[in-house]
């Protein structure tokens, strides 16, 4: 299946779900006693696209690295081989690789659905957009990564 494709299949699924969602929020609405619970449903539901992709940005270096590791090790085993693979620690290298690529990427897709689902349900009951994103692990992330820069580069 190409990358392509995949890409497009996620996106379609996630639109799926949320017209779901948007929909169960909307027939939510109707009854007065249940509106309460409409508005951080379906703005919830419209923070996590954007979110997940963020999460995804921020993981596709680490997924780089890996699969060029992946590729160097083959290369190195095996180096003049342009056709059919058949040296089983280049197989598995390069199944390890793959499979680790997809595992960090279906996980930080649910560890940005869930953070921003989060996100998306406080911004609407209210809280300010700031506080809520000073508490997503991506941001906790990004600052360590400040921190321990100046600490590397300052001595």
């Amino acid at each position: 299946m190409p990358f392509g494709f995949a890409c497009g299949l996620a996106f379609f699924a996630w639109a799926a779900t949320a017209s779901c969602v948007w929909i169960a929020a909307a027939i939510l609405y109707f009854p007065p006693s249940r509106r309460s619970r409409s508005a951080p449903m379906a703005l919830a539901m419209a923070a996590t696209f954007p979110f997940v992709f963020a999460y995804q940005l921020s993981a596709l270096p680490f997924v780089d690295l890996l699969l060029f590791l992946a590729i160097a090790a083959q290369r190195f085993i095996e180096p003049a081989q342009s056709g059919l693979v058949h040296n089983p620690i280049v197989i598995a290298c390069s199944l390890i690789a793959v499979i680790a690529a997809i595992g960090i990427g279906c996980t930080v897709s649910v560890l940005g659905f869930a953070d921003d689902w989060r996100t998306g349900w406080g911004l609407a009951s209210g809280r300010p957009f700031v506080e809520l994103f000073k508490l997503s692990a991506l941001y906790r992330l990004v600052r360590h990564i400040r921190v321990v820069r100046r600490k590397v580069f300052r001595g």
